[in-house]
């Protein structure tokens, strides 16, 4: 569903407008309206290209502000819990493709999943920017925010380029053909397809084993003793399918040998 919005920040600084196919996000907090109203988002975190400075956001918010990751910044106001929002900005050529793209992509997820339903709010003044409001279990732990931000930026970049994305398949057969040596191919390069699209159908799954294995560092694996010298990136999926001393990759492993996933 594509609604209107008024964004109560300045976009400057985001989309760096490049040839590329380069897209920016940050975590914003929808503000409180009346029946009627348009609905007013306000910006979290500073704009990025990196989706494990969201991860820092995530983790830093578990614990309070007492522990960030490094290159955490932000407004240290709490993230939205109700539903996870995340402002996206990039290059205005391709917005309506764009955000019919993600809608079947998200969607398909969210459908084999019985998750809450994907809404975009697009800005009043600007079509390279809008927001995407989703379930809250895409910002339950720093894996699954990896998982929504990599399905949203290799939508974008096969977009961009143009070609046309109808299905979740369709987005990883068409990814690892045209962009095989992009890091993000590297993050869906250990496996078959098959194992990947099994993964995403059983989010609920993965999230409560997390939650299980993990207990009270549920959301990235690590508590607040975590300094601003540790590598982020050891929170996302790459660590969860390659680096074997972290926590998520043990909940990977015992995940894989409960549903039975082939390699």
């Amino acid at each position: 569903m594509l609604q209107k919005a008024v964004f109560d920040f300045s976009t400057e600084n985001s989309y760096s407008g490049l040839a590329v196919p380069m897209i920016c996000w940050a975590f914003v907090n929808k503000r409180e309206q009346k029946d009627g109203e348009i609905p007013l988002f306000t910006k979290n975190t500073l704009w990025t290209t990196c989706r494990d400075y969201l991860g820092d956001t995530l983790h830093a918010n578990a614990w309070d502000f007492s522990s960030g990751l490094y290159g955490y910044g932000g407004t240290r106001t709490p993230i939205d819990k109700d539903k996870c929002r995340i402002g996206l900005s990039h290059d205005a050529k391709c917005a309506s493709q764009f955000r019919e793209a993600i809608t079947k992509v998200i969607g398909e997820v969210e459908s084999a999943n019985g998750l809450g339903h994907l809404e975009l709010f697009v800005d009043t003044k600007s079509e390279n920017f809008f927001v995407v409001e989703a379930d809250p279990i895409w910002q339950s732990n720093t894996v699954m925010l990896s998982w929504f931000l990599l399905l949203i930026r290799m939508t974008y970049k096969l977009v961009f380029s143009g070609w046309s994305v109808s299905s979740l398949k369709d987005l990883f057969v068409l990814h690892k053909d045209k962009f095989r040596n992009s890091s993000d191919a590297s993050y869906i390069s250990n496996h078959s397809i098959e194992y990947y699209l099994r993964w995403l159908n059983n989010l609920k799954q993965f999230v409560e084993l997390s939650n299980t294995m993990l207990g009270e560092k549920k959301v990235s694996g690590y508590g607040k003793e975590i300094a601003t010298g540790y590598t982020h990136s050891w929170c996302g999926i790459n660590a969860a399918q390659n680096l074997k001393d972290t926590p998520f990759y043990k909940v990977l492993k015992r995940f894989e040998q409960e549903q039975n996933l082939a390699a």
